[in-house]
Formats: C-alpha cells, sequence, structure tokens
C-alpha cells in the first residue's frame, strides 16, 4: 500500500483557506499546517513531505508580528537549502533577536534530506521584489502565485510534483 503524498502548507492565517484545504484534502494528499517558520522547520525536520505551499510573510516564532515577517519564507527556503542559513531572523534589519523566551531558532534543526529539494510554490497577498528576488536566487525553480488563491493552479502544481497523488 502507498503512502498519501504529503503537503506542508505554511502559512499563518490557515482559517482562511478552510475550502482550499478541504478540496487538497479530498484530492488524496495528507496536509499539515505551518503558522510559523519554526513550526514549518520542526515538522520539515521530524518528517519527509512531497510538497511544500508558503506564504512569503510568515511570522517567525508564532502570531508575534515584526519586521521578520516579510523575510519569514525566504529565511525557510535558505535553511532548506542549506544555504547561508541565518541562526536567527533580522528584528530591525539586522539586529538579533534578544528575547530569553524566544531560544528556538532554525539553526536548532536540520531538515531531511528530501525536503532539502521539496518543490515550493509561494502564494502570498503581499510581495516584496526584494525578497522574491532573494527566493529564487536560492531557489529558482520555486512556483509563485499570490492570494486571493487560484485552487486550479495549486491542485495542478500539486499534481505535477507528485504524479499518481491526487483523484
Amino acid at each position: 500500500m502507498s503512502r498519501r503524498p504529503r503537503v506542508v502548507w505554511a502559512d499563518d492565517e490557515p482559517k482562511r483557506m478552510p475550502y482550499e484545504a478541504r478540496l487538497i484534502k479530498r484530492a488524496g494528499w495528507e496536509l499539515v499546517w505551518a503558522t510559523s517558520v519554526i513550526e514549518a522547520g520542526r515538522l520539515l525536520e521530524r518528517g519527509v513531505f512531497d510538497a511544500l505551499l508558503l506564504d512569503q510573510m510568515m511570522p517567525y516564532y508564532g502570531s508575534v508580528p515584526d519586521a521578520r515577517e516579510v523575510w519569514g519564507g525566504c529565511l525557510l527556503l535558505r535553511w532548506l537549502a542549506g544555504t547561508n542559513a541565518p541562526s536567527h531572523a533580522p528584528t530591525r534589519w539586522g539586529e538579533p533577536e534578544k528575547s530569553l523566551e524566544r531560544r528556538m531558532r532554525l539553526s536548532d534543526f536540520e531538515p531531511q534530506e528530501p525536503n532539502r529539494s521539496i518543490p515550493v510554490m509561494v502564494l502570498s497577498g503581499y510581495y516584496d521584489e526584494d525578497v522574491l528576488r532573494a527566493m529564487r536566487e536560492v531557489r529558482p525553480d520555486i512556483t509563485v502565485h499570490s492570494k486571493p488563491i487560484q485552487l486550479d493552479r495549486v491542485l495542478a502544481f500539486l499534481a505535477e510534483h507528485l504524479p499518481g497523488g491526487g483523484g
């Protein structure tokens, strides 16, 4: 018996996409949510996934908004690729996080080897050209689409990268 293909959807607002999530699951994929960069890092360390749906603007630790959000997706891609993976995210463009409660960093994790080249679709309602350029430097093969999400494009992306996964 073959396993269901697994998709990580890294987005800080999963409650805004229940319809999309339901249809992806109905199409045959196991969908796992990550609402922060750190949560996505944990998932990609603990298990092997077949695709990553990634919001460009992701909080590093959780629901605390700060300057890192615009770079969250890029930080995750850099960590996956092992290219200059930062041990912290910038708070004021260059200053390390100083909060004692926030000791966890992406550098505390190591992605499963197959996850390093995972197919990535960036889905975002906000785009910063510098961030997208940096993402493409790390992963030139990423697919980029804006929100609101066009589910047919997401399903086509998953079907392209997960042959035999969908129905």
